[in-house]
């Protein structure tokens, strides 16, 4: 089996786009040069800390790393380790991304279908979409638009809720929280 790796040009790009918000496309080459497989990459930016959510194959897998002076380098790495199936992230890291939102943050790695990823993506970018709408409404103090913009969110939240629960083998029983 081939170790996969990014190829320089690749690894470069990934460090510059680190610092941007966006979906990118990456592809890994085996120790023979072979073009093996493509990830798509979408980074997100947050105040002290960026976000990835990689696609890579049947997998949707996610860190949340601190901006550092590295955090081209560790980017790359976390792609690398992913691709080649290594165990993700190791416990000594665990502190950075608890640390990364000033709070618990979590990531969850499950296989779900096509259908319901492109339902989750379209749910998250409803719910973003809703959340501006509402700071627009409150700004501008329009209560219908308000009561209109919340609905909207709890909609969506509710479509993102129902995807996760279909994929977490956690269950609750009627009336008890998670």
């Amino acid at each position: 089996m081939h170790t996969l790796h990014l190829s320089p040009l690749a690894r470069s790009r990934l460090s510059a786009q680190i610092t941007q918000n966006g979906v990118f496309v990456h592809t890994f080459y085996g120790d023979n040069g072979e073009n093996c497989a493509k990830a798509a990459i979408a980074i997100e930016q947050c105040n002290s800390a960026v976000s990835m959510r990689v696609q890579l194959g049947d997998s949707v897998n996610s860190i949340t790393l601190i901006h550092q002076e590295d955090t081209g380098k560790r980017a790359v790495h976390f792609l690398e380790e992913l691709a080649n199936g290594m165990s993700l992230p190791a416990a000594s890291e665990v502190d950075e991304y608890v640390a990364a939102k000033e709070g618990a943050t979590m990531t969850m790695t499950m296989s779900i279908s096509e259908l319901d990823q492109r339902l989750l993506s379209e749910g998250i970018a409803g719910w973003r979409n809703a959340n501006a709408e509402l700071d627009a409404a409150i700004r501008s103090e329009n209560w219908c638009a308000i009561e209109s913009a919340q609905q909207d969110r709890s909609l969506q939240a509710n479509a993102i809720a129902l995807i996760f629960h279909k994929y977490a083998d956690v269950t609750a029983k009627h009336g008890e929280h998670l």
